[in-house]
């Protein structure tokens, strides 16, 4: 097992690598003084900011019960969160995510749910280097969620379903936030060149999920004690006006270990696009519009999200 996750390992610990052989440090952190697109809301310039992420979508998604082997339903999801620079190139920040669910029945109804997903606080480490209109950014995190998802009594699985549906809109890429009954922990990476109009971001994300409390009894879900779901991302945007901007993001995600076993057996590979449309607000703000598809692995065809976020910084 330590043989399969040693490359994801090597992945994530390369750009602080990178960053730490930088003789001087003092131009490692320089900021910009033009703003980039903003591909994660935590890159806004700045030293204090937050951010509202409302998504929304249909899915029909594996599930983990003998007896629920998919589950259906639409669902809101808002995520809010901020973050600040406490020390030099040191940063943290915290999301919390709401889940209003609205989950199809076996006979064809729908029940309404809303769930809280983990609470996470992180830990960030940022290094910055400028050369002329090139600027280099590597950033390496340490996220730790509360194991709040699926705290309930659960009757009829339904809190588990809505959760269910939330990480099918995101593509499996933020189970952090919606895996039941576990305590995430977080490692993730990511790079970002800015030049000009232009921006590309790479990250990669290792997510363990320790098991805290069983599924509930008589469910005959069987949980993994450590579950591991790692995942790739490549982003690239431009302006196309001073404050009018395009994204295409793709992400992979590798569902090794899944915290919660699926009966059917699905393909552990998910490869989702995401579209997104960005508007500058004067100097200190971004709106964002996204799609998510997931155009590969179990959700394809039968997934579709979208939804809007707003980024502030001071």
């Amino acid at each position: 097992m330590t043989a399969r996750w040693l490359p994801w390992a090597l992945v994530l610990l390369w750009p602080g690598a990178v960053a730490a052989a930088e003789p001087d440090a003092r131009a490692a952190q320089v900021e910009a003084t033009e703003p980039s697109i903003v591909l994660v809301e935590h890159d806004a310039p700045g030293v204090v900011g937050g951010h509202l992420d409302v998504h929304g979508g249909a899915t029909t998604a594996p599930f983990a019960a003998p007896s629920l082997r998919e589950v259906s339903g639409h669902a809101i999801v808002a995520v809010a969160g901020g973050y600040g620079r406490v020390a030099g190139p040191i940063w943290i920040g915290a999301r919390l995510p709401l889940v209003l669910g609205s989950v199809r029945q076996p006979a064809g109804s729908y029940v309404d749910e809303a769930a809280w997903g983990n609470p996470e606080a992180f830990a960030e480490h940022r290094l910055q280097l400028r050369r002329r209109s090139v600027r280099l950014s590597a950033a390496t995190r340490l996220s730790i969620g509360a194991p709040l998802a699926g705290a309930g009594s659960d009757e009829g699985l339904l809190e588990r379903r809505s959760l269910a549906i939330a990480d099918a809109l995101h593509g499996w890429s933020e189970r952090a936030l919606f895996a039941p009954a576990t305590w995430p922990v977080t490692v993730s990476t990511r790079v970002t060149v800015d030049a000009g109009r232009w921006s590309a971001q790479a990250s990669a994300k290792a997510p363990f999920f320790f098991r805290v409390a069983d599924p509930p009894h008589r469910s005959g879900i069987d949980a993994a004690g450590v579950g591991f779901t790692p995942s790739l991302g490549l982003a690239g945007a431009a302006w196309v006006t001073r404050g009018f901007g395009v994204s295409l993001a793709t992400h992979l995600v590798v569902d090794a270990v899944p915290p919660l076993a699926w009966q059917d057996d699905p393909s552990p590979l998910q490869l989702s696009l995401q579209p997104g449309l960005h508007l500058r607000l004067g100097t200190h703000a971004w709106v964002r519009a996204e799609l998510l598809a997931p155009i590969a692995g179990a959700l394809a065809g039968d997934t579709l999200g979208g939804g809007l976020g707003v980024a502030g910084f001071l």
